[in-house]
């Protein structure tokens, strides 16, 4: 298993929760070529208590040679504390 795999799967057994969905809310263009703007929100199972939740976040995306070379992530951290206790 290649190793960028192993660490995305340790990665996700580590999180609070287990994500079930994932829906783009919107995309924006941006002034420079290789970046967009998405909007999306995520949906998951706290872990702990088994309750379903969603959050939305800001991801902001920079692409060169067909690659994703940069990746922002702004996400409503107060909204997530309270979920997370």
């Amino acid at each position: 298993m290649p190793v960028v795999s192993r660490v995305a799967r340790a990665g996700r057994a580590a999180l609070p929760v287990t994500l079930t969905e994932c829906t783009t809310i919107a995309t924006h263009d941006t002034i420079e070529p290789d970046v967009i703007v998405v909007e999306y929100e995520l949906a998951g199972t706290v872990n702990a208590t088994g309750e379903r939740h969603s959050a939305r976040f800001i991801g902001v995306l920079t692409v060169r040679d067909g690659k994703a070379v940069h990746w922002r992530e702004y996400q409503d951290t107060a909204a997530l504390a309270a979920v997370l206790g």
